[in-house]
């Protein structure tokens, strides 16, 4: 099971606010950075509350926001949207796009395929082999078909 590292008896401000104390001195930029990462997930209404009173989602969310704190240039996201609502993997995604755009490498490990066609490069694995790599487009051809949920299906028969 993935552990989160979060600390729940703090609240989620008092989380990000720690996280942002070790990358940062300025009082003013942490503040900022916890706004503006925050905000990023949606959690602005709830940053008071304790972490045990979240929900998986709502941590899921937290985790998300003090990955982004530092705005490192190489940011790996292990199934960055899991137990999170379809309007909000969609705002998240629009962010991972802006921070691209910003020259940023961005990887990402998800198991939901429609993801997965918004990525520049994709590595398909299964148990630890590469199956194929590529653009989408390259790996939908390679195996002909329009989806990446086809490449799956076409690898299995």
């Amino acid at each position: 099971m993935q552990q989160n590292p979060l600390y729940n008896d703090l609240t989620g401000r008092e989380n990000l606010t720690f996280f942002a104390r070790i990358y940062m001195r300025d009082k003013e930029d942490i503040k900022k950075r916890v706004n503006l990462c925050s905000s990023m997930v949606q959690l602005d209404n709830d940053l008071d509350k304790k972490v045990e009173m979240y929900s998986g989602g709502m941590k899921r969310r937290l985790s998300l926001a003090i990955s982004f704190l530092q705005n490192p240039n190489i940011l790996i996201l292990d199934e960055p949207t899991v137990g999170i609502d379809p309007k909000l993997r969609q705002t998240i995604w629009k962010d991972l796009t802006k921070a691209k755009a910003e020259d940023k490498c961005i990887i990402v490990t998800t198991h939901v395929l429609d993801e997965a066609t918004r990525c520049d490069k994709l590595v398909l694995m299964n148990q630890g082999k590469i199956l194929a790599t590529g653009t989408p487009d390259e790996v939908k051809k390679q195996y002909h078909t329009d989806t990446i949920e086809g490449v799956f299906l076409n690898m299995e028969g």
